[in-house]
């Protein structure tokens, strides 16, 4: 899925104060799955802390990147986010400094983004700053993936104009804040804005689209009752097998789906998307997978292809289905010896989250 904008909050200036409160009558759309705020002030302050929904929920927002002028006066630019933002308008973004400034803010919110952590939303993060020419300045070129977004914020003493989408550009008395925007095709491009003969400074990143943050194949299971599910890392065709009565190393495989027969009457996979590059899709088994087939200990097996070498590395993603949770107790990933059955040739290496081994998403998360 693509990312794509879902809401921009009007851009606001505050004037001087320690706890800075923006309520934006635009707020995250129900279903967003990432918000990004644009803070811009003055660089001699430091921020403490960024909640959005104070008062509510009170999600505390991550540090994407940030860069001040060289001159401290002209600001400091920040990029803040929180995966899946609470929803609805008059919502309050708090902004706290150890000591008075007046702060810039702006929000604007997208939907198909990852949303296990900031970090693998939002990635890339370049900085750049300069002073003394009137021109068109930014970070260096972003790159990403088809789908993928690249978003940009600047601060200088005046801005007249950002390239490619506007997000917000805001002039008060102070220096002038700005954010623009562009989806990505797969090329690099370079975000830009024009600025006067000031000091500017510039933060951009690449906001990751779901279903692309790995390098095999996304497996979603309603009521999953998995054993030991392992993905190859090359040289394997796509292909989702169940196993019907799973010993492991000597898997009794009953159904074998490849991408030229698929029969399912009832699918409770996810149709992940996946860059022609990097990735083929996985299709789901003719046997419901929220199903124990012959035993507690079922296990699922997927073999896919890599069409290019994966250097070694494979992160792996795991998204639960529509309306339903996802909870394995144990992940492995191990390399197909090349026979009719999805055998090893070497010992299953255990995937594990956060140190643990197995997890529990709920609707639509994910864990990598």
């Amino acid at each position: 899925m693509a990312v794509a904008v879902s809401a921009t909050s009007a851009a606001a200036y505050n004037a001087s104060a320690a706890t800075q409160n923006f309520t934006f009558a635009t707020g995250p759309a129900s279903g967003d799955t990432l918000a990004i705020f644009y803070i811009a002030q003055d660089a001699t302050q430091t921020i403490t802390s960024v909640t959005w929904d104070q008062g509510g929920t009170n999600q505390a927002c991550t540090l994407i990147g940030s860069e001040p002028c060289s001159t401290a006066a002209n600001g400091k630019i920040y990029l803040y986010g929180v995966v899946n933002p609470t929803a609805g308008a008059s919502k309050v973004l708090r902004v706290v400094n150890g000591t008075a400034t007046a702060v810039g803010a702006c929000m604007q919110s997208y939907k198909g983004t990852i949303t296990s952590s900031v970090a693998a939303a939002c990635t890339n993060a370049l900085v750049a700053n300069g002073t003394g020419s009137a021109a068109a300045h930014g970070t260096a070129a972003q790159s990403g993936s088809s789908g993928d977004m690249y978003i940009s914020g600047y601060v200088a003493g005046v801005i007249s104009a950002v390239s490619n989408t506007s997000i917000f550009l805001l002039q008060p008395s102070g220096d002038d804040s700005a954010g623009n925007r562009v989806a990505s095709t797969g090329a690099s491009v370079s975000l830009t804005a024009t600025t006067d003969t000031s000091n500017w400074a510039a933060v951009s990143c690449c906001i990751k689209q779901s279903g692309l943050a790995i390098t095999g194949a996304v497996l979603t299971d309603s009521a999953p009752t998995l054993g030991a599910p392992a993905f190859n890392q090359k040289d394997v065709l796509a292909t989702t097998f169940l196993d019907s009565a799973p010993t492991l190393g000597a898997p009794v495989l009953t159904n074998i789906l490849t991408a030229s027969s698929l029969s399912d009457s009832a699918p409770i996979l996810d149709a992940p998307v996946f860059t022609p590059v990097f990735f083929t899709t996985i299709y789901a088994p003719t046997n419901a997978l929220n199903t124990t087939g012959g035993g507690p200990n079922l296990t699922f097996r997927v073999l896919c292809l890599l069409s290019a070498s994966s250097s070694g590395k494979l992160q792996v993603t795991f998204t639960s289905a529509v309306g339903g949770t996802l909870s394995p107790p144990h992940c492995s990933i191990s390399k197909w010896d090349g026979s009719g059955a999805p055998s090893a040739t070497t010992v299953p290496i255990e995937l594990k989250f956060g140190g643990v081994s197995g997890f529990s998403i709920s609707d639509r998360k994910s864990v990598v």
